[in-house]
């Protein structure tokens, strides 16, 4: 009756951008393996990607802004654990959840010893 095609949602399917996009931003293809790179200290990687999905929301439909306030949040978080406070700077100014930026900053100031506006 429909034939023999499967019935898939389009937006679970990665299309030929998708997969270009990921080739380009070191691989990384889903939470697991951007998790993964946090644990491997690949930060740079982990936030390269993260940038992607947040430039390219239509590509990556299935990443939600609760999904990206969570990533951000683990990257947040390993940033300061190894006192790289420029670096969780830059992951607070670009948070997407209002919210969450603001305790963000609070909570990078208190880490930094210093002013939220003083940390370089």
């Amino acid at each position: 009756m429909f034939g023999d095609k499967k019935l898939q949602p389009e937006n679970l399917q990665p299309n030929e951008e998708t997969r270009n996009v990921e080739k380009k931003e070191g691989g990384i293809k889903n939470t697991a393996e951007f998790e993964a790179a946090i644990e491997s200290d690949l930060l740079d990687e982990a936030e390269n990607f993260l940038e992607s999905v947040k430039s390219n929301r239509e590509l990556f439909k299935q990443y939600d802004d609760r999904w990206i306030d969570h990533r951000e949040r683990e990257l947040f978080k390993a940033y300061c654990g190894k006192e790289d406070w420029s670096s969780a700077k830059r992951i607070v100014d670009g948070s997407i959840s209002a919210n969450s930026k603001e305790g963000r900053k609070k909570r990078l100031a208190d880490l930094a010893g210093a002013k939220y506006e003083e940390i370089a």
